[in-house]
C-alpha cells in the first residue's frame, strides 16, 4: 500500500494507491470510497478538450521545468 498525497474528495481523509488485477485505483482508508486511475485520467482529458473546445486556451505551451 502506498500513501498517495492527496485527499479523499467525499470526506478528505487519506488515499491510498493500490492495485489488483483490474488495474491501479485510488482508496480513502477512511471511508472506503475507490476511484480507478485510468477513468480519472480519461475525465482529465475530456475535460481539457471540452477547454480547448470553448477556446480557454490560445495555444499549446511547452511544459516548464524546474531545476
Amino acid at each position: 500500500m502506498e500513501q498517495g498525497l492527496e485527499a479523499c474528495p467525499r470526506c478528505r481523509g487519506t488515499v491510498f494507491r493500490e492495485r489488483d488485477q483490474y488495474g491501479p485505483y485510488l482508496e480513502c482508508l477512511m471511508c472506503g470510497t475507490m476511484e480507478d486511475l485510468e477513468n480519472r485520467a480519461l475525465r482529465f482529458e475530456e475535460a481539457m478538450q471540452r477547454d480547448r473546445d470553448m477556446g480557454l486556451f490560445d495555444r499549446e505551451r511547452e511544459p516548464v521545468i524546474s531545476g
